[in-house]
């Protein structure tokens, strides 16, 4: 700190540091390029006032790059003490291709600062348009032909049966073999993945190191999740059955299916019962850990890969490679069997051929005859997400139980549409009860609140300048509006664009949706250029003509609220409802104890004349 201090007082000028790197095993490591910059730094004269590390993360990924984006979003502020960015070379400043690096060019430029590679003697601003194009175009097909290479020789040694990355399977170790000799070296074994704690720091993944014979070597730390360690290029990987109590948690896994007649749900509530540690090693065993342990075919003895493809460039299909298109490239393919390659590995089978069929024909009958077509597109539902369990403090969704019972010799279906809380849903009583609330009441109970803030007569010109007059107070005037509050809206349209656009063109007009995807893009353009625009942060946050028409026309249809589309109902509730918690107890009811609604609390987002907080009162389950 003294040091800093005295290079800032004798005139030094101030920078910060973009560190980055690709994986555990890139040649310059975080400290090396840190060290190495720190010199050049004070070599040259500049004072290093902060740093923005993407440690793992591709240069191509800026989806994931978070340091990368802050530096972007620091640039915007007005109070910005530096104007350098200081880089190891141009490949850990970025690898996008030509079209995305122009973008991030212009960004820093127009906010005059500037990028220098340290190890290249060279800058951005410096830079001829032209050599900077063609190095650039260089950096990013050197990835691509590495993503081509990356993937043709994993599509080889998938076909040999060796594993080719991701979580290793539950029940299963990792078995480190030399590529040379393929004489096994040691083994590997997942006891606690990743986890993110509330306040957003990640704990690290603990990783056992075993010798051949599975006696254990030591424990490590992995910052990345998914990336074995200790593992070189010059070393395969292959499964091999793990330790004798996961197998024998996989084993009970398909006997409840195929003998007990027991469901995802069933399962998980059991073995969270006996205490059993999920995959993950932390946390509940869900529906979600039970139903991939139930459809992957390692089980039996077939290893499966190319199932989805998560690369940006390339992908398997028929057999061979081919080249994917820029606009899919953040896009998840799926694919169908033929295109999945499958080895025969009976040594790897931890149940039997019989077993694995008996349990998928029990949970076949079961679906058939529980099964309930959906009706809808999307599964929205107005409040989802904002509902909160007073007793797990999970997140509450949309249910809709169905029970059909014989009335007058006829059979008649009766449907409740309620909100119930998640870990009941993926993890059964044990861990929750069965705590939920009317959906129609709770909702009806909300808008009649929201009906009595806005105490107005539709239909009035007086309506329109009134809702418009609200949603000032709440989400500011053009002037006040953040730029928080517009990525926030940026954020939406992006993931509404996203859904409509997994849709052909016809199904978009077969819905009634083609208007609505257009009209989304066309603002999520301009709100990315108010982003972009030099010197000035974004003052719009909503478009205060649009909402106050949705919110009038959903005032004025208040009492066929239930009959307006799903996603308009949802962004009316946004607008006002920052979250609701419900609090339940249980009663006793004939035999047996249910959970009904004590109470609760609404959060309405701030609103300049109403309280921003309403109570429910014990209403016994009534809403």
């Amino acid at each position: 700190m003294k040091l800093l201090r005295d290079m800032l007082e004798s005139g030094a000028r101030s920078a910060v540091m973009l560190l980055r790197r690709s994986t555990s095993m890139q040649d310059k490591s975080i400290p090396e390029q840190r060290d190495f910059i720190l010199g050049w730094a004070r070599t040259n004269g500049y004072a290093v006032v902060g740093e923005y590390v993407d440690d793992a993360v591709s240069g191509d990924d800026h989806g994931r790059r978070g340091a990368f984006e802050r530096l972007l979003q620091d640039l915007e502020k007005p109070n910005r003490a530096w104007s350098m960015i200081l880089a190891f070379d141009r490949a850990r400043y970025t690898r996008a291709d030509i079209y995305e690096a122009a973008t991030y060019a212009d960004r820093i430029l127009k906010a005059r600062a500037d990028v220098f590679y340290c190890a290249e003697g060279k800058s951005l601003s410096t830079d001829h348009e032209i050599v900077w194009a063609v190095e650039t175009y260089q950096k990013h097909e050197v990835l691509k032909q590495t993503s081509r290479d990356t993937l043709r020789g994993m599509l080889a040694l998938a076909r040999k049966g060796f594993w080719c990355g991701g979580p290793v399977p539950y029940g299963y170790d990792a078995e480190i073999v030399d590529k040379l000799s393929g004489h096994p070296v040691r083994r590997i074994r997942t006891i606690q993945r990743m986890k993110t704690r509330p306040d957003g720091s990640r704990e690290a993944a603990i990783h056992q190191i075993l010798d051949t014979e599975g006696k254990l070597v030591r424990e490590v730390q992995a910052s990345v999740e998914h990336t074995l360690p200790l593992k070189s290029e010059a070393e395969l990987t292959r499964l091999v059955p793990g330790e004798s109590a996961r197998v024998d948690t996989v084993r009970e896994i398909f006997g409840s299916m195929a003998d007990r007649e027991m469901g995802f749900k069933a399962i998980a509530r059991a073995l969270n019962g006996r205490g059993v540690p999920p995959p993950g090693g932390h946390g509940l065993w869900k529906t979600s850990a039970i139903k991939a342990i139930a459809h992957n075919p390692i089980y039996r003895g077939v290893l499966e890969w190319n199932s989805r493809t998560e690369a940006k460039y390339n992908f398997i299909q028929n057999g061979t490679m081919v080249q994917k298109p820029r606009s899919a490239k953040s896009q998840v393919f799926l694919h169908e069997e033929r295109d999945r390659i499958q080895v025969e590995l009976p040594d790897l089978a931890l149940v039997s051929q019989e077993l694995w069929h008996r349990a998928h024909a029990g949970r076949c009958q079961r679906a058939d005859l529980h099964y309930r077509e959906r009706h809808q597109l999307h599964a929205h539902s107005p409040l989802g997400g904002k509902v909160i369990c007073g007793a797990c403090s999970a997140k509450m969704y949309a249910s809709t139980p169905m029970k059909t019972k014989r009335v007058a010799g006829k059979p008649h279906t009766y449907v409740r549409k309620l909100y119930v809380c998640s870990t009941y849903l993926t993890s059964g009583v044990d861990q929750c009860s069965h705590n939920s609330v009317s959906r129609p009441g709770l909702e009806g109970f909300i808008l009649s609140k929201i009906r009595e803030m806005m105490p107005l007569t539709t239909g009035t010109a007086s309506l329109r300048q009134r809702v418009r007059n609200r949603l000032e107070g709440m989400y500011g005037s053009p002037k006040q509006t953040s730029a928080g509050s517009l990525k926030k809206r940026l954020g939406v349209l992006e993931e509404r664009v996203s859904i409509l656009e997994r849709l052909e063109g016809r199904e978009r007009i077969k819905i009634g949706q083609e208007a609505t995807y257009h009209e989304a893009k066309s603002e999520i353009a301009r709100i990315s250029q108010q982003l972009r625009a030099e010197g000035t942060p974004s003052r719009l946050g909503i478009d205060l003509d649009a909402a106050t028409n949705e919110v009038v026309g959903c005032l004025s249809s208040l009492d066929n609220f239930d009959r307006l589309p799903a996603q308009t109902q949802k962004s009316f509730f946004g607008k006002f409802v920052n979250r609701v918690v419900l609090d339940f107890r249980k009663v006793q009811k004939g035999k047996r104890k249910v959970s009904i609604l004590q109470g609760g609390l609404v959060e309405l987002v701030a609103l300049p004349t109403s309280p921003n907080c309403l109570g429910l009162g014990g209403s016994g389950g009534g809403i």
